[in-house]
């Protein structure tokens, strides 16, 4: 089955990560891209913060933000737990974390708060 979008619509501003949360709140998850490292690849678990040895990013990725948290790792500096978003990737469930994935939040980490977006639903051609 198809369905149609009514609009699609940036969701905040770059790094507005209040916003980001209180879209997700109020309307579901959203749609966000990064830039993918030569160490994502591997990704097994955990919250993701890309490699320092990994210079130049290998390409770009669409995903969809579904929430976020905090710890259980810490920041090796404060002490404090690290935030993170949520994502559900479309790599399979046998990658990842049963396919989705954590990635540092508040930081935008790999520009993954650069452009977030979302849309809403043609419902009437539903019918």
């Amino acid at each position: 089955m198809y369905y149609k979008a009514k609009d699609a619509y940036a969701v905040a501003q770059p790094g507005d990560v209040a916003s980001m949360q209180q879209e997700i709140m109020a309307k579901g998850p959203i749609e966000v891209a990064f830039y993918v490292y030569g160490d994502f690849q591997s990704y097994k678990g955990g919250i993701y913060k890309r490699s320092q040895k990994d210079a130049a990013p290998e390409g770009g990725h669409a995903v969809k933000a579904v929430g976020w948290g905090e710890g259980p790792e810490t920041d090796a500096e404060t002490g404090e737990p690290v935030k993170y978003w949520l994502i559900a990737n479309s790599w399979s469930p046998n990658w990842g974390e049963n396919g989705f994935f954590r990635i540092e939040r508040g930081t935008n980490e790999c520009g993954i708060e650069t452009q977030p977006a979302a849309g809403t639903a043609d419902l009437e051609s539903l019918r």
